[in-house]
């Protein structure tokens, strides 16, 4: 198969993300529209884009007649990117260097780097296994429709 087949759930992926996660314009002005607060505006949002990702992923994978193994390798790579993104930008920078959530998570002050993670290392590999679960059980529901 050629990389597009994996490159571009992966691309849509990554623009479902910037959609929903401010300050770009489109969940500020969701949310100024809707009179609601922001954080649950982009909470919804991003489920509702994560679910139709896979999707849609999982319906152009029917379409183009993809086995078990590239459904899972599929949505194994859509789910690790995003892991990936989380841990990199979310966790890392955006905890221990800009102190974006020390305002919303108080028990956060004080984080200094990975060595601080002890709570989120577990988290984060109970959801890094999730994501092997997750691709499998996804893979496993596109080969049998």
């Amino acid at each position: 198969r050629s990389a597009l087949y994996y490159t571009i759930p992966l691309l849509a992926g990554l623009a479902v993300g910037h959609a929903f996660i401010p300050p770009t314009p489109g969940p500020v002005l969701v949310a100024t529209m809707l009179g609601v607060d922001l954080g649950w505006v982009i909470l919804i949002l991003f489920i509702a884009g994560y679910i139709s990702l896979f999707i849609i992923g999982g319906l152009d994978g029917k379409r183009q007649g993809f086995t078990f193994g590239e459904f899972f390798l599929r949505f194994f790579i859509i789910g690790a990117v995003i892991k990936v993104f989380d841990i990199i930008a979310l966790d890392f920078f955006l905890l221990t260097k800009t102190h974006f959530f020390q305002h919303y998570f108080p028990e956060t002050e004080g984080c200094a780097g990975w060595q601080d993670f002890v709570y989120n290392r577990k988290q984060q590999m109970r959801q890094c296994v999730l994501i092997v679960i997750g691709s499998a059980l996804a893979a496993w529901i596109f080969t049998m429709l």
